[in-house]
Order: structure tokens, then C-alpha cells, then sequence
């Protein structure tokens, strides 16, 4: 029997530069899960923070190293005013629902379950390939929102099928001396 899943929420993406470095991220902690444990895929969507839908974010976004959480590989995101950000709990079936973090919000990189605290420590030590340091803290000045809409199908035995899209862009960024605004795309 198959069983589908489709959830559809508000999520925060970083600029194309962070976002790459965050998937390679991601694609160290997936080949470092297969090694030890292929019972669960790590990933089945693109580094996604579901977030609440408001109507802006001012000030710039920090963004974590990598942590173990609940058996969830996930990066800390937080702003300026941290009442400004919020998580929202969202459904990831067949997946354990994805923590929340007491203020601010958290980029989803995957789970890996009861391996999720040595892989943390194994891939922020090791070599991994990105234009900066593997699981660096730093900070963005713009961003933006769209719905995510994630399709899930989980087949006999540990096989899963998925999809997404990402709705239209809605960038955030500061004008010069003032707080970020929303705009459709960045300069």
C-alpha cells in the first residue's frame, strides 16, 4: 500500500550562494547516513525553515552551525528582533514531526534519527566541498518567503517518492539606512 502525504506551508529561503552551500551541507550528512543506517532517506526536499506567514522580517537573519535536534539535522535561524521569526509545525510524514525551537525558526537539512548527534559531529570535522567553511555560522541581509508545497509517497519496504515547488518569491531585503522591506526581487 502506498501512502501519500501532501503538505503546503510558508517557508524562508536564502539567496542562490547560501542556499547551494546549505545543500552541500545536506549531501554530506545523506552520504555520511547511508554508511551506517538506510532505513529512512535523510532528505526527501531541499533545506526548507517553515515559518509563519507575516507580513515582514526586519533586520538581517543569523544562521547557526548545524545541531542535532530530535533526530533532526537542522541549522538555527534567528533575526535581529527574534519575536520577528517563528516556526511553525508542519508535517513531514513519513518523517517525526520537526522540532520547534523556543524563538526563531530552524532550517530543516533532514533526519537521520538516533545517528543524528554523531553525524553532526562527523561531517562538521570532515572535508566537505563548499564555498565556505561546513557549518559556519553567518549572517544574510536578504532573503525571501514562498509557499512550499511538498508531495510525499512512501511505497512498501523503506522507498520514497518526492516532489516539491516553490511558489513565487517574496524577497526581503533593507533599503540603505532602514529596515528590510518586501520587494519581488532583489536588486
Amino acid at each position: 500500500m502506498i501512502e501519500k502525504a501532501r503538505v503546503e506551508f510558508e517557508s524562508l529561503f536564502l539567496p542562490d550562494t547560501q542556499a547551494a552551500q546549505l545543500e552541500a551541507e545536506q549531501a554530506a550528512f545523506r552520504a555520511a547516513l547511508i554508511a551506517v543506517d538506510r532505513a529512512l532517506p535523510f532528505n526527501a526536499f531541499p533545506p526548507i525553515c517553515p515559518i509563519e506567514a507575516m507580513p515582514s522580517i526586519p533586520g538581517s537573519l543569523s544562521i547557526g552551525p548545524a545541531i542535532s535536534i530530535d533526530g533532526w539535522i537542522a541549522r538555527p535561524v534567528s533575526s535581529e528582533a527574534p519575536s520577528n521569526i517563528q516556526a511553525v509545525t508542519v508535517s513531514l510524514a513519513p518523517y517525526p514531526p520537526p522540532p520547534l525551537p523556543k524563538s526563531g525558526a530552524f532550517i530543516l537539512l533532514g533526519y537521520a534519527g538516533k545517528c543524528a548527534e554523531s553525524l553532526v559531529a562527523e561531517v562538521m570535522t570532515s572535508e566537505v566541498e563548499t564555498t565556505s567553511e561546513v557549518g559556519a555560522a553567518f549572517t544574510v541581509h536578504v532573503w525571501y518567503r514562498a509557499t512550499f508545497t511538498l508531495e510525499i509517497a512512501r511505497g512498501p519496504g523503506a522507498s520514497i517518492v518526492s516532489s516539491w515547488k516553490v511558489g513565487p518569491e517574496r524577497w526581503v531585503k533593507p533599503a540603505r539606512g532602514k529596515k528590510p522591506q518586501n520587494s519581488k526581487a532583489p536588486d
